[in-house]
């Protein structure tokens, strides 16, 4: 399981990334509450029938409210939450909540849309089932980009779309084999990401190697030879 899924800030301040500032902040001072009496705070969110128990501490609900402080991070850790945003959303919630992952899906299939599609991303990486969220990854990225940011932003949408892709792109790449990614992608310019992600650290350490063999230069013929 990846740990931008299992420690994303929004999981941890048991909210969508789709929920207002005044659910954060409820929440937020619910688990104050329960932390000042040393009591275990959960949420319908922390689901855990499929993820580990949620840690929660005074410096790790700091850090979730400091995370999500800028756009930028928002939209990150939005890309690998779920989100609320119609009543297909919120009955697949439910039955996720329950244990019922296969039913959860087979809800957001019904209609598709930016949250639907959000939302079985994070269950096909839930299932570490990687084909299924990159098909529905590229779905969502081709065909509804501009409503998904504004889904998450509102009018604060100003990331780019390359950016948005490649972030995603990046934190897949490590968290999966790069070969098996490339393999479950139809996107040209997505497999070609990946690729120059395989690629071009190979490159600079090749040019790095080239360098230090010049470097030698002057040297003994044991050094130039090994180097």
């Amino acid at each position: 399981m990846i740990d931008i899924l299992l420690n994303n800030p929004y999981r941890i301040l048991g909210v969508y990334s789709t929920s207002s500032q005044r659910d954060i902040v409820a929440n937020q001072a619910k688990m104050k509450a329960f932390l000042k009496v040393g009591k275990d705070v959960s949420f319908e969110l922390d689901l855990p029938h499929f993820l580990p128990v949620v840690e929660r501490n005074v410096e790790i609900i700091a850090k979730a409210i400091a995370d999500l402080s800028l756009a930028n991070e928002q939209i990150k850790y939005a890309q690998f939450w779920f989100a609320n945003k119609t009543q297909f959303d919120e009955i697949a919630i439910g039955k996720l909540a329950d244990g019922d992952i296969n039913a959860a899906i087979d809800i957001l299939k019904k209609k598709e849309n930016p949250s639907s599609l959000q939302n079985l991303i994070v269950c096909g990486l839930i299932q570490n089932n990687l084909s299924d969220a990159l098909c529905y990854a590229e779905k969502l990225y081709t065909s509804y980009l501009e409503d998904f940011l504004h889904m998450i932003l509102g009018d604060n949408a100003t990331v780019s779309s390359v950016h948005l892709v490649n972030a995603f792109l990046d934190t897949i790449c490590a968290n999966f084999q790069s070969e098996d990614i490339i393999s479950c992608l139809t996107i040209p310019d997505w497999k070609g990401y990946v690729r120059d992600r395989i690629i071009n650290p190979v490159l600079d350490n090749i040019s790095s190697a080239i360098e230090r063999s010049k470097s030698t230069k002057g040297q003994s013929p044991d050094d130039r030879y090994a180097a």
